[in-house]
């Protein structure tokens, strides 16, 4: 499941020495590490939020405007100024939102001395982890794929192609669903004159486990996909168990999106649903090609016996 030293035609089975197996795996992972790190330092960067052009101060005491920023280089060409919002900051817009019908509703708060440096950290270690994904997602492959056959790769490969994009809408569904979430949770049972002192490392938490639960769930249709072109579960298995999924896709809406309302559960509900038997109709479509791929080859091995009989 390495690299294969040789060719095919002299190693067919594609062994290696474990010693080989080993070596392989330690470069695979320091690959993938050093990819994560890279991305981590550019998470840092994105942190905060960037500003290009030229950039308006207010006057101080000296009566005087300040402008910061390039702005012979944008300005002149009409460029400036652009503000890109950091990630932090995207993050904390749900709340800002809450704030701006009730500023006294909730404050994202720090409570210890070193908290805003090691969420900061934390922060840019999982946009890292997002913006490498298709890299140390590939040394995976690239350690497995010497093992399988080019029929495998090709699989193996689409899928990969296919996860990309479903985890990417699920995060964005759980994105969008997020605000009206907040303001439930914490709009309609906040009593009046009363503050909540929201703990920064417990919303990022709560918000984390939104998006990649979601994300998650999303990749639900290309497992069932996956274990059916395995030859694990056929189509009309999947299709039998239907209700059961209904059941499980909104229990599992339910628990994610903890409103009362029952609007962001069904909102969230219906798209997997509609993967979910998506999947089922490419699993028949490919058990029917199967099933005819075998009639076939049977009818082509009992030609030459009947010919002979």
């Amino acid at each position: 499941m390495a690299r294969v030293t040789g060719s095919r035609k002299d190693n067919p089975e594609a062994r290696m020495a474990l010693a080989e197996h080993l070596k392989e795996l330690r470069r695979r992972v320091i690959l993938a590490v050093s990819g994560i790190l890279v991305g981590a330092v550019i998470g840092w960067l994105l942190y905060s939020p960037t500003f290009i052009g030229s950039v308006v101060v207010d006057a101080g005491p000296d009566g005087v405007t300040k402008v910061l920023g390039p702005a012979m280089l944008f300005d002149s060409v009409g460029l400036g100024p652009w503000h890109l919002p950091g990630v932090f900051e995207t993050l904390q817009d749900p709340v800002e939102q809450l704030q701006r019908k009730r500023p006294e509703l909730v404050t994202l708060n720090f409570q210890g001395i070193g908290t805003a440096f090691d969420m900061q950290l934390r922060i840019a270690f999982f946009t890292g982890l997002l913006l490498t994904s298709p890299w140390w997602i590939y040394q995976i492959l690239a350690f497995v794929s010497p093992g399988l056959t080019s029929k495998e790769r090709r699989y193996t490969f689409g899928f990969l192609g296919a996860a990309v994009p479903l985890f990417a809408a699920g995060a964005l569904l759980a994105w969008t669903v997020l605000p009206r979430a907040l303001e439930i949770l914490i709009g309609q049972f906040t009593p009046d004159n009363t503050t909540n002192l929201l703990a920064a490392d417990v919303y990022l938490k709560f918000v984390m486990q939104l998006v990649l639960a979601c994300g998650a769930a999303f990749l639900l249709p290309l497992v069932m996909v996956a274990m059916n072109f395995m030859g694990v579960v056929k189509g009309s298995t999947w299709l039998k168990g239907w209700r059961w999924a209904v059941v499980g896709i909104f229990t599992f809406c339910a628990f994610v999106t903890p409103n009362p309302e029952p609007t962001a559960m069904i909102f969230l509900a219906m798209p997997i649903l509609a993967l979910y038997f998506i999947a089922v109709g490419i699993c028949h479509v490919h058990d029917d090609r199967v099933a005819k791929r075998r009639a076939q080859e049977d009818a082509e091995l009992a030609g030459p016996s009947s010919a002979a009989a």
